[in-house]
């Protein structure tokens, strides 16, 4: 393409764009302002707009996003045409100079930079940028707006959905910023809408960027009309700052061609300030995450679930148990599974109690270390003793960006996976000092109750907390501080231990073995027949751990300090290494493991695969017609006499709310008798 074909496709793509009209068209107030515009254009009503609030604790932090390739980033934007167009402040990048974004999880496209534009606060207001993270608005945001090659307008892209990358910049006041005074500079004579001026000076287009790449991305749309649902969006993590005066300048901007002589050009709809759209809906979309970390620890940290040398399938060469024929986890076919005739019921005693004890990121799970005042205790069942619970743990898979779980659970049923499974594990009571050596010979050292979790998925695909369990949350909420291997968060008073037992009790029961290192075959495995349920972004508390601990890994300056090797076309290796003899070397001259592709650092995927059952039986009880109770203390023998008064003072007693009753009811009508029922329930107790 020579410079007059650029020429003329820029002047369609940012007419397109930006929707270039007079301010009666649209505007970001009044009759025509953001919820009018779908009477117009009809895609600003649809599903998948923007921009949306990033709620940071519902992110997906994906291993297939990698660090952006910019080529010809370090080029000066110099000849740019700044123009005013009514709506915002734009910089049309000069048509002899290419800007170039590859890499980032874009596959194997590659997407050209054709302007940039900002949003920003009204004077007086605390918002301004038109994504939100957490709910907090930063004072501007700038667009760098890219279009996926080879194509050169919006109307060839407008019904693709990676058609268009925009790259986000946050702007939060504080220091003068050098880069975006020459553009503001520039802005003397653009006052008024429809003004345009040349850029003599200006920044490199990666000075306006942050030091780093961390960065949200998500699938959206144009944030003005006509809206289309063809952005991929990625939004830079670390904002960049300006200064307050600096801010003023962008406020000093008028969204009319002239102000009325004597009038007051002052006036909300006069200023350009406040030229940002509502965040919009997410409606099931999942946002996701880039990293930009080093992992300096490039030494094994034990055991794993991964890797030729440490992994799975090298656990019994360091821990020989792990070879045994009656390992754990197990697929549990029901069409083999022996029903107990008579089922003895599970019961369960202090399992109403709230939950309290710390919270551990192992960097192998997350695990809950239940205060050791607490006595959960397990009898019955066919155990034979009692059991007391120490501790429950998580077990689950890897969430996709586009909603899909893959593996999850330890155990399998009937040949199905689900997402997740907790196991909650008890030692044996009369053992409890010594259970890592007894579990060395005993075959009863541990009841574990295993139950599966599954995730809900909104039929409609618009609500990702649609079917949240709010019994859960406050172990949630703990479970989202413990990030890094060693992080603990105390939890105080959560929900009951009954919160997480399925209310149907029907189990399956074996014999079997712990499900790590040191694989001791001394576990009574019970795992509930029936799941219970969390939502898409409790789930992604989850997916948010990594394996490694916070002291090992470094947040890195990407784009400033890898600009050399990101720069010339090419780029460090995208792939995580995973032994010492990987490790990329950076910039600076330091070796470590970049964290291009998470997944072996993420604590997901950490189930084991299943084992063989080498003929072991399988029992089925069914408790679907069982009443199962919280176990209650013994009560020693009541003496005749007390018997014979009680049954005496029973009759007084009825006696006398019989006359009550016939001298006082009014129609024989039951007062309250609804709010005493549910006062009845609120100990919990009927969840067991």
């Amino acid at each position: 393409m020579d410079i007059n074909e650029r020429n003329t496709a820029a002047i369609v793509f940012y007419g397109i764009l930006l929707h270039v009209a007079t301010a009666s068209e649209w505007s970001y107030q009044g009759e025509k302002g953001p919820s009018e515009w779908k009477n117009d254009y009809p895609k600003c009503g649809g599903e998948y707009q923007s921009p949306v609030n990033i709620e940071t604790t519902k992110v997906l932090i994906d291993p297939s996003l990698h660090l952006f390739k910019m080529a010809g980033y370090d080029q000066k934007l110099s000849g740019g045409t700044l123009v005013n167009n009514g709506h915002s402040l734009q910089l049309n990048f000069p048509a002899d100079k290419t800007f170039r974004l590859s890499g980032g999880g874009f596959g194997n496209s590659t997407y050209r930079a054709l302007q940039l534009h900002f949003h920003w606060s009204a004077p007086g207001s605390y918002d301004g940028s038109e994504h939100t993270i957490d709910g907090r608005h930063s004072a501007v945001e700038m667009h760098i707006v890219h279009i996926k090659d080879p194509y050169t307008s919006t109307d060839q892209v407008k019904d693709m959905r990676d058609g268009l990358a925009v790259l986000s910049v946050m702007i939060d006041v504080g220091q003068t910023n050098l880069a975006v005074k020459k553009l503001l500079d520039a802005t003397q004579n653009l006052t008024y809408a429809d003004s345009t001026t040349t850029l003599a000076d200006g920044p490199s287009l990666i000075s306006l960027l942050p030091n780093s790449e961390t960065f949200y991305r998500y699938m959206g749309s144009l944030t003005t009309p006509p809206c289309y649902e063809t952005v991929l969006w990625t939004i830079l993590e670390q904002p960049i700052s300006i200064s307050q005066a600096q801010l003023k300048r962008f406020q000093r901007l008028k969204s009319v061609h002239s102000c009325p002589e004597g009038g007051n050009c002052s006036l909300p709809g006069n200023s350009m300030g406040g030229n940002f759209r509502p965040v919009q809906p997410m409606d099931g979309r999942v946002a996701s995450s880039f990293v930009d970390f080093s992992y300096n620890k490039i030494e094994s940290h034990g055991w794993t679930y991964d890797g030729a040398l440490t992994g799975t399938s090298r656990w019994s060469k360091d821990y020989p148990n792990c070879g045994k024929n009656s390992q754990s986890p197990i697929n549990i076919d029901e069409s083999i599974a022996a029903k107990q005739n008579d089922p003895e019921d599970l019961k369960f005693s202090g399992y109403d109690d709230a939950l309290r004890g710390t919270v551990v990121n192992n960097g192998h799970a997350v695990q809950l270390n239940f205060d050791q005042s607490l006595n959960y205790v397990v009898t019955g069942g066919g155990t034979g003793s009692s059991y007391k619970a120490v501790q429950l743990h998580f077990h689950w898979g890897e969430a996709l960006a586009d909603g899909t779980i893959n593996g999850g659970s330890e155990h399998t049923q009937n040949g199905k996976r689900y997402p997740a499974e907790m196991h909650i594990v008890h030692g044996k009571a009369s053992h409890l000092n010594d259970l890592s050596t007894y579990r060395d010979t005993a075959s009863d050292a541990y009841l574990v109750l295993g139950v599966f979790v599954d995730v809900y998925h909104d039929p409609e695909g618009k609500d990702n907390d649609a079917g949240a369990n709010g019994l859960a949350q406050s172990l949630i909420d703990a479970i989202s501080k413990v990030r890094y291997a060693d992080d603990t968060a105390e939890l105080n008073y959560g929900q009951s231990l009954s919160s997480f037992i399925p209310s149907e009790k029907s189990f399956y029961r074996y014999n079997g073995s712990l499900t790590t290192p040191p694989c001791s075959e001394s576990v009574i495995w019970t795992v509930f027949k029936d799941s219970i349920e969390i939502s898409v972004n409790q789930f992604m508390a989850l997916e948010r751990l990594f394996s490694f601990k916070n002291a090992d890994v470094t947040e890195r300056n990407s784009i400033k300090k890898l600009k050399d090797l990101v720069l010339v076309d090419t780029i460090i290796n995208q792939d995580a290494p995973t032994s010492s003899s990987n490790a990329t070397k950076v910039a600076d001259g330091t070796s470590s493991i970049l964290l291009e592709g998470t997944a072996n650092h993420l604590l997901r995927n950490n189930y084991r695969p299943l084992q063989s059952l080498h003929s072991r039986p399988v029992t089925f009880y069914d408790l679907t017609d069982s009443t199962v109770t919280t176990d209650v203390p013994e009560q020693q023998g009541t003496p005749i006499v007390l018997i014979v008064l009680s049954v005496g003072l029973g009759i007084l007693v009825f006696v006398l709310m019989a006359f009550v009753a016939k001298r006082y009811c009014c129609g024989g009508k039951k007062k309250g008798g609804t709010a005493e029922y549910t006062a009845g329930h609120q100990d919990g107790t009927d969840l067991i």
